[in-house]
């Protein structure tokens, strides 16, 4: 009986962390999109699409917040990678700026 138990816990687990709420996976792309952008921006050196991705990973991170609960583990895994490309793309454009010549 105790086996039973842990085994209809392990798939009522299973089950909830299997299905992705649509707002938790709708944050998470809109999360994808503002890393892709910083990653263009970091790419061109634009420092104009630099704001607009900041501006967008701000607004998905928000949103992402108030969903973290609902996150599946392959969610909050893809997360965490995407966050390590976006915190890579905002390095190597803060290391472009900071070599940059002012004219000073």
């Amino acid at each position: 009986m105790k086996k039973l138990i842990m085994i209809v816990s392990a798939l009522a687990l299973t089950s909830v962390l299997a299905f992705a709420s649509p707002e938790a996976t709708k944050a998470l792309k809109a999360y994808e999109n503002a890393v892709v952008a910083m990653e263009k921006a970091a790419k061109n050196n634009n420092l104009t699409s630099l704001m607009d991705a900041q501006l967008k990973a701000v607004e998905a991170s928000e949103a992402l917040e108030k969903v973290q609960s609902e996150l599946t583990i392959q969610e909050a895994t893809q997360f965490s990678k995407l966050s390590l490309r976006y915190a890579e793309a905002a390095q190597k454009l803060s290391n472009q700026t900071s070599t940059m010549n002012f004219g000073f």
